[in-house]
C-alpha cells in the first residue's frame, strides 16, 4: 500500500510538471492588452486629428470663396450706391436749376450757377445755352456768348435727360488748376430747359470736375478695403482707385463687365496676383441719368489669412486637448479595468505553475468577476483531486 501511495503522489508531480509547461507564461511579441488599448486609442486619435484638420480646411477654403464672394459684393454695392447717390446730389441741383431760370434775367442766372458751383472743386462750371446754341449765362461768366452747339452735352441735352462719360477739357480751357497737374477732366450733365409753355428754350449743362469724382471713389474704396474700377461702355478702364493707369484689361471680370452682366470670380490681374472680383452692370440711383459706366471692385483673398490662420489653429487645440482628453480617459480605464484583468492573468499563471495561492479577486465588471470565481473553482477542484 505505501509503494501505491508513494507512486499516486509521483504521478501528481509529474502532473504538475506537465501543467506547468502547459500553462506557462506566454512570451514573445504579443502586446499587452493595456499597450493593445494605447495603441487602438492613439491611431483612433490620429485618425482623428487627419480627419478634424482635413474637414476643417475643406470647409474654410468653401467658406472664403462664400465670404470672398459676399464681402466683395456687399463692399462694391456699398461704393456704387454712395457715388452714384453724390452723383443724383448734383442732377438735383441741375434739375432745380432747370425749373428756376425760365424768364430769369442772364445776371441772375450767373449768380445762381455761381452760388451751385461755389469753390468749384466738384462743379467745374454750369451754363445755359438757348436753341441755336450760344451761352446766355454760365458761371463766372465763362464761354458766354460762344456757341456749344456741336458739344454732345448739348446735342443729347435738347431731346433727353444726358450724361456723359468723362473727357477733358475743350472749351474751357480758361479754368485755372495748379501748375504741372493733369489736365482737367469733365464729366457732364444736361438737360432740356423749357419755358412756361413746355417748349424748349436750351439746355442747361453742368461739368463735374472728374478728379473730384476719382477721389471721392478712392476715398469710399479705402475705407471698405477694396479695389474699384471704373469701366466705359468700349471696355476701358477710366477710373481705378489703385492708382495706375489701366487703359484695357483683357480679363473675365471685365469682358463681364462690358457686356453688362454680373458676377464674381477669381482671376489673376496684371500684377500676377490673384483677386476677387465682382461686376456692378451699372451704376444707378433715383432717377440719375446713365453714364454707361459699370463698377469692378476686387478683394485680395489674403485679407482672410488671419482669420484662416485662427481657424486651423483652433482646429489644432482642439485636436490637441482631445487628445490629451483621451490620453487622461485611457489611463484610467487600464487603472480601472485592464489593471485587474492584468493582476488575474498573473495570479492564473502563478497558479499554473503550482503555487498555493488563492487567485486573485477582481469585480470591476461581469467578465472579470466571472474568471476569478471560475478560477477560484479550478483550483479548488484540482486541491480536491
Amino acid at each position: 500500500m505505501y509503494s501505491a501511495l508513494l507512486t499516486d503522489v509521483q504521478e501528481r508531480h509529474q502532473s504538475r510538471l506537465r501543467n506547468r509547461q502547459t500553462f506557462a507564461i506566454p512570451r514573445g511579441r504579443r502586446p499587452s492588452l493595456a499597450r493593445a488599448l494605447a495603441g487602438f486609442v492613439f491611431i483612433g486619435m490620429l485618425l482623428t486629428a487627419v480627419g478634424v484638420i482635413t474637414f476643417v480646411k475643406a470647409q474654410h477654403v468653401a467658406y472664403r470663396a462664400d465670404a470672398l464672394e459676399r464681402a466683395v459684393d456687399v463692399r462694391l454695392n456699398g461704393v456704387q450706391f454712395d457715388f452714384a447717390r453724390a452723383l443724383q446730389a448734383n442732377w438735383r441741383h441741375l434739375s432745380n436749376l432747370a425749373e428756376m431760370i425760365p424768364g430769369m434775367p442772364a445776371d441772375m442766372q450767373r449768380v445762381a450757377f455761381d452760388t451751385t458751383v461755389g469753390a468749384g472743386d466738384e462743379i467745374s462750371w454750369i451754363g445755359f445755352a438757348g436753341v441755336d446754341g450760344t451761352v446766355i449765362a454760365a458761371s463766372g461768366g465763362l464761354l458766354e456768348g460762344q456757341s456749344v452747339a456741336e458739344r454732345p452735352w448739348f446735342q443729347n441735352g435738347l431731346d433727353l435727360n444726358y450724361a456723359g462719360d468723362v473727357h477733358q477739357a475743350v472749351l474751357l480751357n480758361d479754368l485755372p488748376y495748379p501748375a504741372g497737374a493733369d489736365p482737367l477732366r469733365f464729366i457732364d450733365f444736361s438737360r432740356a430747359v423749357r419755358g412756361a409753355d413746355g417748349t424748349v428754350v436750351g439746355v442747361i449743362g453742368m461739368h463735374i470736375n472728374f478728379d473730384w469724382a476719382r477721389k471721392y471713389i478712392v476715398a469710399s474704396a479705402t475705407s471698405l478695403g477694396l479695389d474699384v474700377f471704373l469701366i466705359n461702355q468700349a471696355g476701358d478702364v477710366v477710373l481705378s482707385s489703385d492708382g495706375i493707369a489701366y487703359g484695357r484689361l483683357d480679363l473675365e471680370s471685365i469682358g463681364k463687365a462690358t457686356t453688362g452682366v454680373r458676377g464674381a470670380q477669381l482671376e489673376t490681374w496684371p500684377d500676377d496676383r490673384t483677386y476677387f472680383t465682382s461686376v456692378i452692370p451699372r451704376i444707378a440711383y433715383d432717377d440719375l441719368p446713365s453714364f454707361g459706366w459699370r463698377m469692378v471692385g476686387r478683394i485680395d483673398p489674403d485679407e482672410f489669412s488671419v482669420a484662416e490662420r485662427n481657424l486651423m489653429s483652433n482646429a489644432a487645440k482642439f485636436v490637441v486637448v482631445l487628445g490629451m482628453c483621451l490620453l487622461v480617459m485611457t489611463l484610467l480605464f487600464c487603472r480601472i479595468f485592464v489593471t485587474p484583468l492584468e493582476k488575474l492573468a498573473k495570479s492564473a499563471a502563478r497558479i499554473a505553475n503550482g503555487a498555493d495561492e488563492y487567485p486573485f479577486e477582481a469585480d470591476e465588471t461581469v467578465e472579470l468577476k466571472q474568471l476569478s470565481t471560475a478560477l477560484a473553482v479550478l483550483q479548488g477542484r484540482a486541491q480536491v483531486s
